[in-house]
């Protein structure tokens, strides 16, 4: 757990639950049943970050891409897009809302932004989707952020040590994925 970055790194187990993603659950609502987080008004949320790379590649690559979707949530101001994330999760806490949606569409979209909305969206474990055309006269496929989740290989954590270098690891891919969306 980082809480600068509030970025957590979750192991398989299956005595907890099948996958990651159970485990994330389970913490979730023992953290939201907690008594501390209810006295501050607060909600913990987990989501799964994706690793964006397979995605802004397809995108990249695309002959055109024409249509582009991304879920927002809740604030988590300090990593969130500025020029469209941020507003947008104001809009969201103005209405008492928890999740949003929002889709642009086009002959042809501005890669360099899609890949900060892209980048932006995985940093904040929402998921984002393009409809991508490979050549002039193809029709649009669809694809899909979601499903690809970012994984930092350990094989066993023994000592201090090794915690404290997987720590690391997590700290320095969630670095790469944020510095994309600084240059």
């Amino acid at each position: 757990l980082d809480l600068t970055y509030q970025v957590l790194g979750i192991a398989k187990k299956t005595r907890l639950a099948p996958t990651p993603k159970g485990i994330a659950g389970q913490l979730e609502k023992l953290l939201n049943d907690s008594i501390h987080i209810g006295s501050y008004g607060g909600r913990v949320e987990i989501s799964q970050i994706n690793d964006p790379e397979d995605f802004v590649l397809q995108i990249r690559e695309a002959y055109a891409v024409t249509r582009f979707s991304m879920d927002f949530g809740e604030p988590n101001p300090w990593d969130a897009n500025k020029d469209f994330q941020q507003p947008m999760q104001r809009l969201l806490k103005e209405s008492h809302g928890r999740k949003g949606n929002t889709s642009i569409a086009g002959d042809d979209l501005d890669r360099g932004t899609l890949e900060e909305l892209t980048r932006a969206t995985a940093s904040t474990g929402n998921d984002a989707q393009a409809i991508i055309r490979t050549n002039a006269r193809g029709r649009g496929t669809r694809k899909r952020l979601k499903g690809n989740p970012a994984v930092i290989q350990q094989e066993e954590i023994a000592s201090v040590a090794e915690q404290q270098n997987l720590l690391q690891q997590i700290r320095s891919y969630y670095e790469k994925l944020r510095r994309h969306l600084q240059e």
